[in-house]
């Protein structure tokens, strides 16, 4: 089963169901109608640029390698930062974060709908939705965290803008399935104001985290993701 509809610059086109589509009355002159739009996200192991002397395969299968402290308790801090734990050199947690998609422009989404709003109110974040199309990743993953920020963001960062939409649960090794993810209230919140009353356009972003521990699996693979958000838009009509 998949989500996506036909895309556009790797962004899902809108759907508007007229099943969901509401009418408030003629007297009030406002309407609302309620699509979905999402895309896909791709996390690799490969982000995690670990070095390959770090990876020990004595065992028979790609391990953490468990490197002794040097003297004074010191452990490498590039490329990978360490800390010394009981006399072995243990990697810092980890982060993974990848953009999903493109750039959606709400505008252009809601353009399909300019027959019925004259303009638009109010957009707010109804649902968020998560399904892992495959999963190759030989470590479990930490809870997922989506965010959305302004178009010209280019990372995880809240100096750019970025916000937290919702977080989805951690995903075991090789795991598939599909959920609700938790929406962030604040967040879904602020992403309305800015998408009515600043920029229709923004970016999600997804981030994870992992701790590696010397001695255990090594991480290997790719995370495929599909994320949706079911949007409401409140208008006046034309």
């Amino acid at each position: 089963m998949s989500w996506l509809l036909p895309t556009r610059r790797g962004v899902l086109l809108p759907l508007l169901l007229l099943s969901s589509l509401a009418l408030t009355g003629c007297l009030s002159n406002s309407a609302t109608a309620t699509f979905p739009v999402g895309s896909e996200v791709h996390l690799s192991s490969a982000e995690l640029g670990l070095p390959m002397d770090l990876r020990d395969t004595s065992s028979g299968s790609a391990k953490v390698a468990s490197i002794p402290c040097q003297p004074m308790n010191v452990c490498p801090t590039t490329p990978v930062a360490m800390a010394c734990v009981a006399g072995v050199c243990d990697p810092e947690p980890m982060t993974i974060p990848a953009q999903v998609g493109g750039v959606i422009d709400f505008e252009a989404l809601i353009s399909g709908l300019d027959t019925l709003f004259a303009n638009v109110r109010s957009i707010k974040v109804l649902s968020l939705d998560y399904m892992v199309v495959s999963n190759t990743f030989t470590l479990g993953v930490e809870p997922v965290e989506v965010f959305w920020a302004p178009a010209g963001a280019v990372e995880v960062d809240p100096a750019m803008g970025a916000r937290l939409l919702g977080t989805m649960p951690a995903l075991a090794a090789m795991a598939t399935g599909s959920g609700a993810v938790t929406i962030d209230a604040a967040g879904s919140g602020a992403l309305s104001s800015h998408v009515v009353g600043t920029d229709p356009r923004i970016k999600l972003f997804v981030r994870t985290g992992l701790d590696l521990d010397p001695g255990g699996v090594f991480p290997e693979g790719d995370l495929e993701l599909q994320v949706r958000m079911t949007v409401r838009v409140e208008g006046t009509l034309l």
